[in-house]
């Protein structure tokens, strides 16, 4: 399958009913499909499947990893991953990418690549990978560990030297109208700026805030702003894409610029 034929076959899938997307499962996948209830997820769960005969998936190590991380979060709700190694300055980062030997040198500020400087070790996976993926959709039924991988990447960047702004969607609309009031500790165009240009956005329970004109337009702001700008953006959520804000959704779901991840693990709140 080309890209060509991927972009098509991801636009038909809009117009396709439950029933068809499973009958379109069986033809493009192979087996029986997910047993997903929502023509919403199943369409998301394909979508998925068919970027990743395109794309590619996650390499094995990463993927080993993710599982772990969900079968330690279903055991034990507090667990915490351990942090990465702390880099110190002068010290050197050594990755080999399609056959190639990248050694990376840490700054005090920043890292060093082939006499080039970054801010950050994903501004150099950028800059080595030529890649333009920079959103990433978790989604899938409630207790499958979204926002626990979610805070994985966060710690894991945080780690790596990035700075990482974790909010959840609900309780970051509460301090935003709360920004309004003369004794706010934070003033609201402080608090908006920094979430809409955080060099890692990560918006957790997307889609569980109440859905007020106000509200969709000052997600649909942060959101376009980082669509635009190609910033890394993270999203958990288990709201069908049909019930959010159109604008929003066509950005959240555009696979030019997002990886749609399917969360299936067990509900870790029912044991």
């Amino acid at each position: 399958m080309s890209a060509g034929d991927l972009k098509a076959m991801l636009a038909g899938l809009e117009a396709m009913s439950l029933d068809q997307l499973r009958q379109a499962w069986t033809a493009q996948i192979g087996g029986a499909p997910p047993k997903l209830r929502t023509r919403e997820l199943m369409a998301l769960s394909l979508a998925y499947r068919l970027q990743v005969r395109v794309h590619g998936d996650l390499p094995g190590k990463t993927k080993r990893r993710v599982a772990e991380l969900a079968r330690r979060f279903t055991e034990d709700r507090s667990y915490t991953p351990t942090p990465g190694p702390n880099l110190k300055p002068g010290s050197s980062i050594i990755k080999e990418w399609r056959g190639y030997r990248h050694e990376v040198r840490v700054l005090e500020k920043g890292y060093s690549y082939l006499g080039q400087e970054f801010g950050s070790l994903t501004e150099v996976a950028k800059h080595i990978t030529g890649t333009k993926w920079n959103g990433l959709v978790f989604f899938g039924l409630s207790g499958r560990g979204k926002t626990h991988l979610a805070g994985a990447i966060a710690n894991y960047r945080l780690e790596a030297g990035d700075s990482v702004c974790f909010a959840n969607v609900p309780d970051l609309l509460d301090e935003l109208r709360a920004s309004f009031a003369p004794d706010a500790p934070q003033r609201y165009d402080e608090l908006f700026t920094r979430l809409r240009e955080a060099p890692l956005l990560i918006l957790d329970d997307f889609g569980a805030h109440q859905t007020t004109p106000w509200a969709q337009e000052k997600l649909y702001q942060i959101l376009n702003f980082r669509y635009e700008g190609r910033m890394p953006t993270v999203i958990t959520t288990n709201t069908e894409m049909s019930k959010l804000d159109a604008r929003i959704a066509s950005r959240i779901g555009d696979l030019r610029n997002s990886r749609l991840y399917e969360i299936t693990a067990p509900d870790y709140r029912l044991g």
